[in-house]
This record gives structure tokens, C-alpha cells and sequence, in this order.
């Protein structure tokens, strides 16, 4: 068999809210709810609409003539904890959660930095709240900083060490930075905790995939899938897969399917398209290539260097 060099990039973070606790006045209780109720319906914009007022109606102005600012927290933009130097003051601790939930929602908007200053100001107010690092960590990641990440999950898994998701995470941030036996080893934990968690299956396969485990990547794909048929990640792993043992059609339906799940998915375009290319469907290919970098224009290094490999000439393998 030749052995090809496909492009795999399996990066399956989860994150959860903080849900509701003990806090006043009763109304930001309630904006609070609505919040975390959109943010799972995937309204983020109403979700941080409604986080705010219920972080506006939780803390209360002291310095001498301040106003509050309309439809926002005064002082939103500051990254230290809330003092009498800046002017607000949060009436409990439970205010972190909603800066937490309210940078989770942004970070889903693409609004990275807003995101990260949401997180830090939750820290700020309560350094012992394992979800606020948990998501800054994935934040982190995004920016494309793995050790900032790795630190963040690092906290987290230390003040909860127990929790599927995060070891999920700490075990992706791992897999990046080449760690793979420690990687692996949170991937296992978090699995024997959480058995139908799709994400973590989806995480320990890509890491199988790097050690060439096919067998077993494939194995964890294909669980994925039964555990939530419509995740995407689980089509693209196993498409992956299957791309690599040459299986070109269920290749291709597996990442076309990906795709109908998730029409932003760049890299499942970028190996439908060199699946498409070993077909011989140039056109198509060039299509999804185009598609793929336009949507994530970082990944021109790595398919340049997937076509060349494609366009070279056999060798001789042991396989």
C-alpha cells in the first residue's frame, strides 16, 4: 500500500455553562436562565443580551457621579477584578458564572477577545470555578496558543479532576503539543468517566490516527457516530480513515456527510477534494480546494504539501 499523506486535523474541545446558582436579585437569577436557554439553542446574541443584564442588574456603581452605560456593563473593558478604583463592585461571587457563560457565547460569535476578557474578569471575581478556566482554555486554543491553553486546562483539571469534559480538553491541548502518551492516558480517563461522550471518542481516535492506530481510530470513529449520528467530527475521523486504507467511495460519503452536518467544515472539504483527486475529478477537487481555503486560509501550507506528495511518484513501501 503507498503510503499517502493525507491532511487530519481533530480538534474536539467541549465545553459546558455554569448553571444557575445562588445569587441577587432574583431578576438576574432570571436573565441568567434565559441566557444559558439560548446560548444551547444557539441564539448567542440573545444570550449575551441577556447576560449582561443580568451582570448589570448584579453590580452596582460607587464612585461618585458614574452612570451606568446604555445596553452594556460599565467598565466592560477592563481585565482586572472589579474595585473601588474602577467603580463597580460585584454584589457575590456568583457574578463569575455569568462572565463565564457570557464569554462562552462570544467565543461562539468568533469574538475571541471579548471572550477572553469575559473569562479573565470571571477569574478575577472567583479564582475556584473550574468551567471559567475550561473555557478560556478553549478560547486560548482557538487563538492558536496551546500553552496558554494547556495551563488553563491544567487549573481546571486540578480544581476538578474528575470531569470527563475537561480531561477531554487537557488531552486535546496535549495531543498538539506532541504529548501523546499524556494525551492519550486523559482521553482513557475521561472515556471510563463519561463512556457516551462522541467527543472524546472523536479525540482519542485522532490521536490513534497519529500513531497510526487505524484499526483502533476507526473503531472509536464508528462509536462516535452510533453515540450522535449527526456529529460531523465522527464522519470526518472515519472518513479519514478510510482515506487512508484507500476506500475512496466511503471516503467520500463520509465526508460529504460531514459537510451536510457542518457547511463550514474546511478540512473535511480540503480531503474531499484530494479523495476526489485520486478519482481522477480534477474539477471537483480543484472546487473543494478552493472552498476549503476560503474558509480557513491557514490550511494552503499543509494541502500544498498533501498535492505534491499525491503528484509524486510511487514508492516502494513494506506495507
Amino acid at each position: 500500500m503507498r503510503n499517502w499523506r493525507y491532511l487530519f486535523v481533530c480538534v474536539v474541545l467541549t465545553a459546558f455553562t455554569i448553571p444557575a446558582g445562588a445569587k441577587s436579585p432574583r431578576t438576574s437569577d432570571e436573565f441568567f436562565d434565559r441566557g444559558n436557554t439560548r446560548l444551547d439553542r444557539g441564539d448567542y446574541s440573545g444570550a449575551i443580551d441577556d447576560y449582561t443584564r443580568s451582570i448589570e442588574l448584579a453590580t452596582r456603581l460607587d464612585l461618585p457621579g458614574a452612570t451606568r452605560r446604555s445596553g452594556g456593563l460599565p467598565g466592560n473593558s477592563f481585565r482586572s477584578a472589579p474595585s473601588a478604583a474602577s467603580g463597580i463592585r460585584a454584589i457575590d461571587p456568583g457574578i463569575a458564572s455569568t462572565y463565564s457563560n457570557r464569554g462562552l457565547a462570544r467565543y461562539f460569535q468568533g469574538d475571541l477577545a471579548g471572550a477572553i476578557r469575559d473569562c479573565d474578569q470571571a477569574i478575577s471575581i472567583s479564582a475556584i470555578l473550574p468551567e471559567s478556566y475550561n473555557i478560556r482554555g478553549i478560547v486560548i486554543f482557538a487563538s492558536g496558543d496551546m500553552d496558554g491553553a494547556l495551563a488553563d486546562f491544567e487549573r481546571a483539571v486540578a480544581l476538578k479532576p474528575d470531569d470527563p469534559k475537561i480531561l477531554n480538553n487537557r488531552g486535546t491541548a496535549l495531543r498538539q503539543l506532541g504529548a501523546t502518551c499524556r494525551a492519550l492516558d486523559d482521553l482513557n480517563r475521561s472515556i471510563a468517566l463519561a463512556p457516551d461522550a462522541a467527543e472524546s471518542y472523536c479525540s482519542r481516535g485522532a490521536i490513534l490516527a497519529d500513531i497510526h492506530e487505524y484499526g483502533k481510530a476507526l473503531a472509536d470513529f464508528e462509536r462516535a457516530i452510533r453515540l450522535r449520528p449527526k456529529f460531523a467530527w465522527g464522519y470526518y475521523g472515519r472518513g479519514f480513515v478510510r482515506l487512508h486504507n484507500e476506500e475512496l467511495a466511503s471516503a467520500l460519503a463520509d465526508f460529504e456527510r460531514a459537510i451536510q452536518l457542518n457547511p463550514r467544515f474546511s478540512i473535511a472539504y480540503a480531503n474531499r477534494g484530494i479523495a476526489l483527486l485520486r478519482q481522477g475529478e480534477e474539477e471537483k477537487a480543484r472546487r473543494d480546494f478552493d472552498t476549503a481555503l476560503a474558509l480557513e486560509p491557514a490550511l494552503r501550507a499543509q494541502l500544498e504539501v498533501a498535492l505534491r506528495q499525491l503528484k509524486s511518484p510511487p514508492q516502494p513501501t513494506r506495507d
